[in-house]
């Protein structure tokens, strides 16, 4: 193993595996290490959804710009994604929700981003087959989602095909400073050098940090997702939040979980 890098990336999900991707394309030598295989945990277990919809007003800027990359990113990576940009609908089942949906519109408004506000009528519509007693629902036409356990993988491939290198079975143990200044990382294989270290590593990254002294807080929580049989039929593109919320996949599947937040 090539022992000295220009970036050390830890965690091999969709931060660390991205993170090494764009390094390589602009002439870095990255070196990402993770500790079991590429995507096993939160990357290829989340509901895919690709949201711009409902975000905190400092987040929605960043969330069109990842929106606009999605677009282009299998025909850029070589690979099926199953990208699908069929929207993001949210039901509010109470006069309060609706208000709340009705404020954000002011940020969704200030980004010309589309979201717009929908009758019940219009809801049904949208979604064959669904009944609801909503009062109406927050929805946004250019949201999307993808197929998690694919994209990581296919990142990490292509940054390996611009020259990052790609340790799995190798678990990150501590950070190495010298000087003040990080200068590498001590892993199950040895030690790296590396000039910089991008910690991607999840619900793990506080315990890598607090060995430097770094608090970060964080709260693990379960989230039980559930899948379908498929469909006979394709009923809609959109992740729909409707009391649960889900997505149908590309082989008619559906993913379902809670989703009154």
């Amino acid at each position: 193993m090539e022992r000295k890098a220009d970036v050390a990336v830890i965690g091999g999900g969709i931060v660390g595996c991205a993170a090494a991707y764009y390094l390589a394309k602009q002439g870095l030598r990255p070196v990402l290490f993770e500790k079991g295989r590429i995507a096993g945990e939160q990357s290829s277990r989340n509901w895919g959804f690709v949201r711009q919809q409902g975000r905190d007003p400092a987040e929605v800027p960043l969330m069109m710009a990842s929106n606009r990359i999605w677009r282009g990113l299998e025909e850029e990576l070589g690979a099926d994604l199953e990208w699908t940009q069929g929207g993001n609908l949210v039901v509010a089942e109470t006069q309060e929700k609706l208000g709340l949906f009705e404020q954000w519109l002011e940020v969704a408004k200030t980004h010309q981003l589309d979201s717009r506000l929908l009758t019940r009528v219009e809801i049904e519509r949208l979604v064959p087959g669904i009944k609801t007693d909503a009062l109406g629902a927050l929805y946004t036409p250019s949201d999307g989602h993808a197929e998690p356990a694919k994209v990581a993988p296919a990142i990490a491939r292509a940054a390996e095909r611009l020259g990052a290198a790609i340790h799995t079975d190798c678990a990150v143990l501590a950070i190495e400073t010298k000087g003040g200044a990080v200068s590498g990382v001590v892993t199950e294989k040895g030690i790296f050098g590396a000039d910089a270290v991008i910690c991607a590593s999840g619900a793990w990254t506080s315990r890598l940090l607090s060995r430097l002294g770094v608090s970060l807080p964080q709260l693990w929580m379960r989230g039980t997702v559930a899948r379908t049989t498929a469909a006979p039929r394709e009923v809609t593109k959109m992740g729909v939040w409707a009391g649960l919320a889900f997505r149908q996949r590309r082989d008619g599947t559906f993913n379902i979980a809670a989703g009154g937040s």
